[in-house]
């Protein structure tokens, strides 16, 4: 670990960078709190070049704390779930009180449901969702609850299903059709024609709600929605703007990736770089988040199954 950090602060550039994630992290992450997490990530690159570029990627990792996940779900509630309910069921009108229509209305007509099996994502976002709001008394059912019902919901008429992530968007299109004691979503969906399922997700790439929504009966609303420009490798990559930094990088990180993951570049190979404060998506590079058992790798922000 001294050599990198002896290799670091005799370089300004490298020091540079360094100093500016170690800011994001007092600041923003919340993390770390201490340099030696990061050397210890730094420590599986071994050359000079490779240790630039890792660091020019932690930079640029866009990391979501507990703040930011419960802002980004009061916003999509608050502000583009309402939108959407307003434009759905009025058109041009609107009703005089809407901020108290819309509570009601919610409560009466929503079921709210953690998309994805048990421990995974969308269950975890359950509960931040609930911190992030004052709406009372809105309906959460579990999964295989919601699957499995009995209950009578002849009155109700939108299911949201919160996640956090939408990469290639084929988790959540194979969510949909996935049999669960011999029942989908999309079961429930052709069982129940007055409902219509809202897709809700904290941060996603727009080629991956376009996805789901041609081959689910699902409508996608994103906290944010990220582009080309959010994937490490594309052309437009903001996260390695250089061209020749890129196409180095890019072979750097993939050889890496094959020792950790079956898609060296993420799941669907979507080179993301996006983590957040309960875990770290698949679709981000398996250098970011992967901890080999062995002790061979070392994550930066792990991926916990």
């Amino acid at each position: 670990m001294e050599y990198i950090k002896k290799l670091i602060l005799s370089d300004p550039k490298k020091n540079k960078i360094f100093n500016m994630i170690m800011d994001k992290d007092r600041h923003y992450w919340k993390r770390f709190g201490e340099s030696d997490e990061i050397f210890k990530w730094l420590l599986n690159f071994s050359k000079e070049d490779e240790i630039y570029l890792a660091l020019v990627l932690a930079n640029n990792i866009l990391y979501y704390n507990l703040d930011q996940i419960r802002y980004l779900w009061r916003i999509i509630l608050t502000n583009r779930v309402k939108l959407f309910l307003l434009n759905d069921i009025f058109g041009d009108g609107i009703p005089s009180d809407i901020d108290k229509w819309f509570s009601e209305y919610l409560q009466k007509k929503g079921i709210f449901v953690g998309y994805g099996k048990a421990g995974k994502s969308g269950q975890s976002m359950v509960y931040q969702f609930k911190q992030s709001h004052t709406i009372k008394n809105l309906k959460y059912m579990e999964l295989f609850e919601f699957l499995q019902t009995s209950e009578d919901i002849s009155d109700k008429k939108y299911v949201f299903l919160l996640d956090d992530f939408v990469g290639s968007g084929n988790q959540a299109k194979t969510t949909w059709y996935a049999k669960n004691k011999g029942k989908s979503f999309y079961d429930v969906y052709e069982e129940n024609s007055h409902l219509k399922f809202i897709y809700l997700a904290l941060v996603g790439f727009k080629d991956g709600k376009k996805e789901i929504e041609k081959n689910t009966q699902m409508k996608v609303i994103l906290g944010e929605e990220l582009d080309e420009r959010f994937k490490c490798f594309s052309d437009v990559s903001v996260i390695y703007k250089d061209p020749d930094e890129r196409i180095k990088a890019k072979k750097i990180m993939e050889e890496k990736g094959k020792m950790l993951y079956k898609y060296p570049l993420g799941y669907d190979n979507m080179e993301a770089a996006v983590a957040f404060y309960h875990n770290t998506p698949n679709n981000s590079l398996p250098v970011i988040w992967k901890k080999m058992d062995d002790g061979s790798w070392y994550p930066l922000f792990e991926r916990y199954e």
